[in-house]
């Protein structure tokens, strides 16, 4: 796979932005995490109306203050984490959500913190997008990820 690039089915995509933070308190029962990851068009994006209109703009994988149960560490090397549902049924919020045009789910996360550069890590995510081309479509992602502390 390319370096810091999303794939999605057979297509790939260079990542333009990775950041994520902490929302909440870690002494707070209900974690909250945003994560921000945006791409470019797709490196084989073709001459036609419809993969430009679903693939020009690049897409978004993201989590808005979502409960990812991320467990609060000041060095997260080594985490991994395996979501199987798209939601957290305690708190009915998704864990992350992929735009293509529309919003769609995220199923099956597995995603990893690899190694740490400064305030980056080596994210590796997979998983499954829903309700995109066909569905379940699998999802990759492989980046420097900057860890925006609150107060930095």
């Amino acid at each position: 796979m390319e370096p810091n690039s999303l794939r999605l089915g057979d297509r790939i995509f260079p990542i333009t932005c990775a950041t994520f933070f902490r929302l909440s308190q870690p002494e707070e029962e209900h974690p909250r995490w945003q994560f921000e990851i945006r791409t470019g068009p797709p490196l084989d994006l073709a001459d036609d109306a419809h993969d430009r209109f679903m693939y020009g703009r690049g897409v978004r994988l993201y989590a808005e203050a979502d409960p990812i149960p991320i467990p609060a560490l000041e060095d997260l090397t080594g985490v991994e984490l395996h979501l199987p549902e798209a939601f957290d049924r305690k708190y009915n919020d998704p864990y992350f959500t992929l735009y293509v045009q529309e919003h769609g789910e995220v199923s099956d996360v597995r995603l990893r913190f690899a190694k740490r550069r400064g305030d980056s890590y080596r994210l590796y995510l997979t998983g499954f997008a829903h309700h995109v081309v066909r569905d379940p479509l699998p999802l990759q992602v492989e980046t420097w990820i900057q860890w925006r502390r609150a107060g930095a």
